[in-house]
């Protein structure tokens, strides 16, 4: 800004050291002229130049060095007296301005703004970064609490799992949805599902190029702009300013991050119910519902796989068109058998034995109290066909205990 402010005065001093010069220039060669024409005067009065012609010239020579001599004069004097008169007159510059009249210091003026200032915005209060549960996986792709996907006791579901990801590497396809109530297992589905995705990536193996990511809805994170941010943040696209922008603008922008990247990944968003009605599906914010009808009518350059227990709505009632639902059923029963083999059932792993048989097609869903919407008791009248499988699954409990309370 002090540079700016002295440029001014520096091209004004440089303007007055151009006309001195030139001044002084104008000087000499009138004194030479002058010079010259007293030279050829004298000879032309000494008579080593005669004739008419030289007459004449004499004549004229007269008169120009008279001219001459007066103009070089006045200019002397000029200069003289401006000189004079600008030491005379210029302020001091090692004292003090006063006011006239008063022993008060004047206030010095205050320089107009200038175009070229850069505006400093305020500083803008930082969000709070929200701490994810102990349980979490600390990863930089993967942000909550990721489900176990063990071979030994977590059963792979491989029909399932290869199912989902045929659907999300359809040309036509953006975002699968796997829904079902509590317990059925979604969660473990979609972990099942990242981890084969992975899977195929490192193998150079279909349309991912980029690590999945992963990232589980809690409570505490339970907004559209964390989720929004995390997204973006992660993906090396951050959106500044995010919770200010218009619902519509959020909506748009997250969807470029996730059309604009430079190769195409898994997103996986787990427990999405929490950022819905948990009666009717529908978007809690404004923004979330306008992304979800983005993602059902514009083709993305990544693939959304959300879990959550009804089917996600946006702001409008649109038939799907590049959104899937994908209901996730109990295990069959032969997987059921086989988890339970697995685990070793025994009284020790009461908890295992009752996630493995509540997920099994012999559970029946049905809202009591204390079930977590499941009940655990097997169908009062079994069809003849299941007779069978339900007599090798209760043969796989060790203990009476549990065959007591299962079969």
């Amino acid at each position: 800004m002090g540079q700016q402010v002295q440029q001014p005065a520096q091209v004004q001093k440089s303007k007055q050291s151009s006309r001195r010069r030139i001044v002084i220039v104008i000087i000499i060669v009138a004194f030479l002229l002058a010079f010259a024409c007293l030279i050829l005067w004298n000879l032309i009065n000494e008579g080593v130049l005669h004739g008419a012609f030289f007459d004449t010239l004499s004549k004229i020579l007269v008169a120009i060095g008279s001219a001459t001599a007066a103009l070089g004069g006045i200019l002397t004097v000029y200069i003289g007296i401006a000189s004079a008169l600008k030491t005379f007159l210029a302020p001091s510059t090692d004292k003090t301005e006063q006011s006239p009249g008063t022993g008060i210091p004047a206030t010095p003026p205050i320089p107009a703004p200038s175009s070229t200032l850069a505006i400093i915005p305020p500083p803008q209060p930082q969000t709070p970064q929200r701490a994810t549960p102990q349980s979490s996986i600390t990863s930089e792709f993967i942000t909550g609490s990721f489900p176990p996907t063990d071979l030994k006791t977590i059963q792979q579901r491989r029909k399932l799992v290869e199912e989902v990801y045929s659907e999300l590497t359809k040309l036509n396809m953006n975002c699968i949805v796997l829904t079902g109530i509590g317990g059925m297992g979604k969660s473990t589905a979609a972990a099942l599902v990242y981890k084969y995705a992975e899977e195929q990536r490192k193998d150079d193996k279909g349309p991912f190029a980029a690590e999945a990511l992963w990232i589980t809805v809690e409570e505490t994170t339970a907004t559209f702009a964390y989720l929004a941010e995390t997204i973006s943040a992660v993906l090396g696209k951050p959106i500044p300013d995010f919770g200010k922008l218009p619902p519509q603008n959020q909506a748009a922008a997250l969807y470029n991050v996730l059309n604009t990247i430079d190769h195409s990944c898994l997103i996986v968003i787990n427990q999405f119910e929490n950022l819905l009605d948990s009666q009717t599906g529908q978007a809690n914010d404004l923004g979330l519902g306008e992304w979800l009808d983005i993602l059902n009518s514009r083709l993305c350059r990544c693939r959304v796989l959300l879990t959550s227990r009804p089917m996600p709505r946006g702001t409008q009632d649109y038939p799907p068109t590049h959104v899937k639902e994908y209901p996730v059923a109990g295990l069959a029963t032969n997987e059921g058998v086989d988890l339970l083999r697995k685990t070793r059932c025994s009284d020790r792993a009461g908890d295992g034995c009752r996630t493995a048989y509540r997920s099994s097609a012999l559970c029946r869903p049905r809202a009591l109290p204390g079930a977590a919407g499941v009940d655990l008791a097997p169908q009062s009248k079994p069809e003849p066909a299941f007779a069978v499988q339900q007599s090798a699954l209760c043969s796989t409990l060790d203990g009476r205990h549990w065959q007591h309370r299962f079969c």
